[in-house]
Protein backbone atom coordinates (compact mmCIF):
# COMPACT_ATOMS: atom_id res chain seq x y z
CA UNK A 1 0.00 0.00 0.00
CA UNK A 2 1.35 3.62 -0.95
CA UNK A 3 0.41 6.10 1.24
CA UNK A 4 1.24 9.87 0.80
CA UNK A 5 1.08 11.84 4.15
CA UNK A 6 2.03 14.80 2.57
CA UNK A 7 -0.29 14.67 -0.33
CA UNK A 8 -4.35 16.53 0.78
CA UNK A 9 -6.09 14.23 -0.63
CA UNK A 10 -4.90 11.75 1.85
CA UNK A 11 -5.79 14.24 5.38
CA UNK A 12 -8.79 15.68 3.47
CA UNK A 13 -10.38 12.34 1.65
CA UNK A 14 -14.38 12.29 2.93
CA UNK A 15 -14.46 8.50 2.17
CA UNK A 16 -11.14 7.61 3.65
CA UNK A 17 -11.37 4.01 3.91
CA UNK A 18 -10.17 1.56 7.04
CA UNK A 19 -7.01 1.77 9.11
CA UNK A 20 -4.18 -0.79 8.58
CA UNK A 21 -4.15 -3.35 10.96
CA UNK A 22 -0.93 -2.19 12.64
CA UNK A 23 -1.92 1.39 13.01
CA UNK A 24 -5.65 0.15 14.29
CA UNK A 25 -3.92 -1.74 17.06
CA UNK A 26 -1.36 1.47 18.04
CA UNK A 27 -4.38 3.23 18.38
CA UNK A 28 -6.45 0.78 20.58
CA UNK A 29 -2.90 0.38 22.82
CA UNK A 30 -2.87 4.35 22.87
CA UNK A 31 -6.52 4.74 24.09
CA UNK A 32 -5.56 2.02 26.51
CA UNK A 33 -2.60 3.81 27.85
CA UNK A 34 -5.44 6.97 28.41
CA UNK A 35 -7.50 4.85 30.31
CA UNK A 36 -4.61 3.44 32.55
CA UNK A 37 -3.58 7.01 32.91
CA UNK A 38 -6.66 8.00 33.96
CA UNK A 39 -7.30 5.97 36.49
CA UNK A 40 -3.51 6.45 37.96
CA UNK A 41 -3.81 10.11 38.17
CA UNK A 42 -7.27 10.00 39.29
CA UNK A 43 -6.33 7.69 42.52
CA UNK A 44 -3.24 10.29 43.21
CA UNK A 45 -5.99 12.92 42.89
CA UNK A 46 -7.58 11.75 45.51
CA UNK A 47 -4.26 11.73 48.10
CA UNK A 48 -3.88 15.63 49.83
CA UNK A 49 -0.82 16.95 48.29
CA UNK A 50 0.35 20.13 46.40
CA UNK A 51 -0.17 18.41 43.21
CA UNK A 52 -3.40 17.57 43.34
CA UNK A 53 -4.81 19.99 40.77
CA UNK A 54 -2.07 18.81 38.20
CA UNK A 55 -2.84 15.05 38.42
CA UNK A 56 -6.61 15.66 38.49
CA UNK A 57 -5.90 18.08 35.07
CA UNK A 58 -3.84 14.72 33.70
CA UNK A 59 -7.10 12.52 34.66
CA UNK A 60 -9.43 14.80 32.88
CA UNK A 61 -6.77 15.45 29.58
CA UNK A 62 -6.91 11.21 29.64
CA UNK A 63 -10.68 11.06 29.81
CA UNK A 64 -11.53 12.93 27.29
CA UNK A 65 -9.20 11.88 24.80
CA UNK A 66 -10.16 8.61 25.82
CA UNK A 67 -13.32 9.39 24.67
CA UNK A 68 -12.57 10.97 21.59
CA UNK A 69 -9.84 8.20 20.23
CA UNK A 70 -12.40 5.66 21.10
CA UNK A 71 -14.97 7.65 18.56
CA UNK A 72 -12.11 8.41 15.98
CA UNK A 73 -11.90 4.53 16.16
CA UNK A 74 -15.27 3.51 15.60
CA UNK A 75 -15.74 6.02 12.76
CA UNK A 76 -12.72 4.64 11.18
CA UNK A 77 -13.88 1.11 11.74
CA UNK A 78 -17.00 1.56 10.33
CA UNK A 79 -15.72 3.80 7.56
CA UNK A 80 -18.34 6.36 8.45
CA UNK A 81 -17.99 9.26 5.36
CA UNK A 82 -16.75 12.87 6.91
CA UNK A 83 -16.31 11.29 10.45
CA UNK A 84 -13.47 8.88 9.56
CA UNK A 85 -11.24 11.23 7.52
CA UNK A 86 -8.06 11.14 8.47
CA UNK A 87 -7.90 15.44 9.08
CA UNK A 88 -9.67 14.49 12.32
CA UNK A 89 -6.37 12.74 13.76
CA UNK A 90 -4.41 15.72 12.92
CA UNK A 91 -7.30 17.92 14.62
CA UNK A 92 -6.58 15.10 17.88
CA UNK A 93 -3.47 15.45 17.84
CA UNK A 94 -2.98 19.09 18.00
CA UNK A 95 -5.59 19.26 21.01
CA UNK A 96 -3.60 17.06 23.06
CA UNK A 97 -0.86 19.10 22.33
CA UNK A 98 -2.23 22.32 23.21
CA UNK A 99 -3.44 20.69 26.02
CA UNK A 100 0.12 19.71 27.36
CA UNK A 101 0.96 22.66 27.04
CA UNK A 102 -1.25 23.70 29.64
CA UNK A 103 -0.28 20.95 31.85
CA UNK A 104 3.27 22.31 31.40
CA UNK A 105 2.70 25.15 32.53
CA UNK A 106 0.39 24.31 35.77
CA UNK A 107 3.40 22.10 36.68
CA UNK A 108 6.28 25.26 36.33
CA UNK A 109 4.38 27.30 39.29
CA UNK A 110 4.29 23.94 41.34
CA UNK A 111 7.50 25.37 43.16
CA UNK A 112 6.41 28.63 43.74
CA UNK A 113 3.47 27.28 45.52
CA UNK A 114 5.80 25.12 47.80
CA UNK A 115 7.57 28.65 48.39
CA UNK A 116 4.66 29.64 49.73
CA UNK A 117 3.01 27.51 51.36
CA UNK A 118 6.78 26.51 53.35
CA UNK A 119 6.39 30.55 54.12
CA UNK A 120 2.67 30.09 55.53
CA UNK A 121 3.97 27.02 57.39
CA UNK A 122 6.62 29.14 59.01
CA UNK A 123 4.51 32.10 59.80
CA UNK A 124 1.37 29.53 61.42
CA UNK A 125 4.21 28.09 63.46
CA UNK A 126 4.34 30.60 65.56
CA UNK A 127 0.40 31.59 66.08
CA UNK A 128 -1.09 30.23 68.96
Amino acid sequence: MNINLFKLGFWFNVRAGELTPRIEQSLMAFILILAILFIAFINLKRKKSIYGRSYGKIASFSIVNFFIGLLLLFFTYETTPFLSSRFWFVLWVLEMIIWIVFIFKNFKKIPEKKKRFEKEKEYKKYIP
